[in-house]
C-alpha cells in the first residue's frame, strides 16, 4: 500500500534551498482535511497537503514544507517537538493571538525567508 509520493526529478532538481537528505527523504501526501485553513503541514519526513501540488519544482508550499522536513532531521523527533511547541507558548504568551503567534514561530520565519529566497532566484532564472 503506497501512502504518498516521493519527489520528481524536477523537483529535486529545483529545490536547492534544502540538503540533498531532505529531498531524498521527503514524502508528500494529500490529505483533504487538514486542520483550520492550513495548506499543508510536516510530520519529520511526511509532508501533509490539502491539495495536491504541480511536481514540476515550481510549488512554493512544497518548498515551504521541506525546510520544515530539513528542520525536523536537524533537531530530531524530540528536539523539533520541544523547540516548536516551546517557540509558540513564548510567542503566545507574548501576542495572545494564536495565528501572530504562529507566524512569529522561529521555524515558520525560517522556512518563509528561505522559501522567499528560492522563489527570488527561481524566478529570476525562469
Amino acid at each position: 500500500m503506497r501512502v504518498g509520493r516521493t519527489l520528481t526529478s524536477p523537483e529535486r532538481l529545483a529545490f536547492d534551498h534544502v540538503e540533498e537528505r531532505t529531498l531524498q527523504r521527503a514524502v508528500v501526501v494529500c490529505i483533504p482535511w487538514l486542520p483550520g485553513t492550513f495548506a499543508g503541514l510536516t510530520l519529520d519526513r511526511f509532508i501533509l497537503l490539502a491539495r495536491p501540488q504541480r511536481a514540476d519544482g515550481s510549488s512554493t508550499l512544497l518548498a515551504h514544507e521541506l525546510v520544515h522536513v530539513e528542520q525536523w532531521d536537524d533537531r530530531g523527533m524530540i528536539g523539533f517537538a520541544k523547540w516548536y511547541v516551546a517557540n509558540f507558548v513564548r510567542e503566545y504568551r507574548h501576542r495572545r493571538k494564536w495565528m501572530a503567534s504562529y507566524r512569529a514561530l522561529e521555524a515558520e520565519v525560517d522556512a518563509r525567508a528561505r522559501t522567499r529566497d528560492w522563489w527570488n532566484r527561481h524566478d529570476e532564472s525562469a
